[in-house]
């Protein structure tokens, strides 16, 4: 309910999103690929799609994701990452 009242922030910095002063709504961002109206920030609202070609096979994206999360690990204790992750 919030968010139909309040209108779409930006994920990044926070800032209201306006359309022609007023908040920009969920819906209103299906229609388009909108980016933040913080000029400082200009984050984009839109996320892509991961479409699956032929050439990519199930499961690729798993070992990707446990890399992701053992470089965080390190990351997410200041510790520099080794070369071999």
């Amino acid at each position: 309910q919030a968010i139909h009242r309040n209108g779409v922030c930006c994920p990044i910095c926070g800032t209201q999103q306006q359309v022609n002063g007023r908040p920009l709504s969920p819906r209103e961002l299906k229609g388009a690929k909108r980016f933040c109206n913080n000029m400082a920030c200009r984050a984009p609202l839109f996320q892509f799609k991961r479409r699956r070609t032929e050439s990519q096979q199930r499961g690729s994206y798993k070992p990707y994701a446990e890399r992701e999360k053992i470089i965080r690990s390190y990351t997410d204790k200041g510790q520099p990452v080794p070369f071999h992750e």
